[in-house]
């Protein structure tokens, strides 16, 4: 299929409201417009931030659960939010996803860029 194609069947389903947008962690990382001289973590950064020195997994789910049971719920919350910048804005990307109206937009990002944007 050419790109052309791709773009026709994008406008078709936006068309008919079946359009959904998923806004993986690039988004954030790589154009959000961070304040506060610090970046958004990158999955490995933010897995690396909370292993300890003898787990060797590569399994995210399961770091997190070993940070949380040697710790708490508590403590795996705030090492990860001490990981996220505070003051970011959102920026030309995320208006553009906006103006293109899609019923859904789904996303796995921490971050209010999109709240800002509407």
């Amino acid at each position: 299929m050419t790109v052309y194609n791709h773009l026709k069947k994008l406008h078709e389903e936006n068309e008919k409201e079946n359009l959904v947008i998923f806004v993986g962690a690039g988004i954030s990382e790589n154009y959000a417009k961070v304040n506060d001289n610090k970046s958004f973590p990158s999955w490995d950064d933010l897995t690396n931030s909370l292993k300890l020195n003898d787990n060797s997994t590569k399994d995210f789910l399961q770091i997190a659960q070993i940070y949380q049971d040697n710790f708490s719920i508590n403590a795996l919350l705030k090492k990860v939010q001490d990981l996220f910048p505070n003051n970011y804005e959102h920026t030309k990307i995320h208006e553009f996803i906006f103006e293109l109206n899609p019923t859904h937009i789904l996303t796995t990002n921490i971050m209010s860029s999109f709240v800002k944007t509407t």
